[in-house]
């Protein structure tokens, strides 16, 4: 699974290549700073395995 706010990884997403898994945010410190995907990245762990990750974006 990849955590990144670069948009390249979406494209590539979209374009439909096999992938682990994508969970995007947005780069913006006043939207989400480290603390925050911290926060988010460990709601994540508990709700998703690797298998619902598998090829498809979250947002955080």
């Amino acid at each position: 699974m990849l955590c990144t706010f670069d948009s390249d990884f979406l494209e590539i997403a979209r374009e439909g290549g096999p992938h682990a898994g994508i969970i995007f945010g947005q780069q913006e410190e006043d939207v989400h700073n480290i603390g925050k995907w911290v926060l988010r990245l460990s709601e994540f762990h508990e709700y998703l395995n690797s298998e619902d990750m598998t090829d498809h974006v979250e947002y955080l």
